[in-house]
């Protein structure tokens, strides 16, 4: 995902957000945090697990592809269990 970061937050400071509430600081389940899902495919749910994998943040000049400012994004998911 590409989110617009106007207010330059860190990608330290943004990686440790997003990693204190992830499960082991890693996985999550992307309709949980309104991200779509990366499956592939066959996709079975009836065996394949929902969990996606966080590997990190960097910058680039690609167009945002979600509207949400990265530090908006972050306070949502701080806001959560």
């Amino acid at each position: 995902m590409i989110f617009p970061n106007s207010n330059r937050l860190s990608i330290e400071e943004a990686t440790r957000l997003i990693r204190e509430k992830l499960i082991s600081e890693e996985f999550f389940i992307p309709q949980d945090l309104n991200l779509p899902t990366l499956h592939f495919h066959p996709y079975d749910p009836e065996l394949d697990h929902d969990y996606h994998e966080f590997e990190s943040w960097e910058e680039t000049c690609e167009k945002a592809n979600d509207p949400r400012e990265a530090g908006v994004f972050l306070q949502e998911i701080q806001r959560r269990n």
